[in-house]
C-alpha cells in the first residue's frame, strides 16, 4: 500500500486520544497493526517533562 495519508494519521491520533489499542485503531484505519505501530514510534514528538509529568509538548506535524 502507498505512504499513510493525512487522514490515516489524524485516524491514528484519533484512536490513541480515544484509549484505543492498536488492533482497534489498524481496524478503523484498514491498516496492518504493525504499520500502526511504527507510524506511532517513527512520527512522535518526545517530551521534555519530567517523570509523571503532562506531555504538553507533543504535536502533529502536518
Amino acid at each position: 500500500m502507498a505512504q499513510m495519508t493525512i487522514v490515516e494519521r489524524e485516524g491514528i491520533e484519533d484512536g490513541l486520544k480515544r484509549g484505543w489499542t492498536i488492533p482497534e485503531i489498524a481496524a478503523y484505519v484498514k491498516r496492518p497493526p504493525q504499520t500502526i505501530t511504527n507510524e506511532i514510534k517513527n512520527r512522535r514528538v518526545d517530551s521534555n517533562k519530567g517523570f509523571k509529568e503532562t506531555n504538553s509538548t507533543c504535536q502533529v506535524v502536518r
